[in-house]
């Protein structure tokens, strides 16, 4: 675009989302809404006798593996997470709001209300748990790894990725996701980083003659 990144459409408002979802709900709440999930889910297995969520501990493992062990269940949540926001009426009414910019930048990845990440986040921890990584290691990665990747995948940034596409969420096929010129009314693209499930799954959208109309 001609204008500068400031200047578009929401850039302020996306601003402040920024501010409010990160620096208050991700730094104060984040933390702690994972350390009560875990405990409250302890609790309810403790009623069957189970004393722990671990299941198997890969903490030992080859760091190579480690990582892309992360990825899978990262993405295998997100996904099922996402597709729940978009497929439930009560759910869409709360994730509309991330969908509702015209233009997209960086920003945009924090332009969602903060219930979103006070509810699934905390819930998607739990796989972490059964694998032995603690609530902090959870932590960490949130805010670093899956962060980076969401305000990637927002980027407004006109380039053509290619075979990256189909291994990798890119803002190429993110912006099909913000898309309301689609198949069907329920959305495509759920996967967060790299492209597995929305190809495993049909979820997986990028027309090679169309342009993204973005909005609601």
């Amino acid at each position: 675009r001609k204008h500068g990144s400031c200047s578009r459409k929401n850039f302020w408002r996306d601003t402040y989302y920024v501010v409010s979802n990160d620096l208050i709900i991700i730094a104060l709440g984040f933390f702690a809404l994972c350390a009560v999930t875990e405990f409250v889910f302890l609790k309810a297995l403790g009623v069957f006798g189970i004393q722990t969520l671990k299941v198997v501990d890969i903490a030992s493992w080859n760091p190579v593996i480690q990582v892309i062990i992360m990825f899978i269940i990262q993405d295998f949540c997100e996904c099922c997470a996402h597709f729940l926001l978009h497929r439930s009426d009560f759910l869409w009414k709360f994730h509309k709001i991330h969908h509702a910019q015209e233009e997209l930048g960086a920003a945009s990845t924090r332009h969602f209300h903060f219930l979103e990440m006070c509810i699934f986040k905390p819930i998607i921890y739990l796989p972490f748990a059964m694998i032995g990584y603690s609530v902090m290691d959870y932590f960490l990665f949130q805010i670093t790894v899956q962060n980076f990747w969401g305000f990637f995948t927002h980027c407004n940034i006109k380039v053509k990725w290619g075979f990256l596409n189909y291994i990798i969420n890119t803002p190429e096929t993110h912006a099909w996701h913000h898309a309301k010129n689609i198949p069907g009314r329920n959305g495509v693209n759920y996967d967060s980083i790299h492209n597995i499930w929305d190809l495993l799954f049909g979820y997986f959208y990028l027309p090679k003659d169309m342009i993204p109309i973005l909005g609601v």
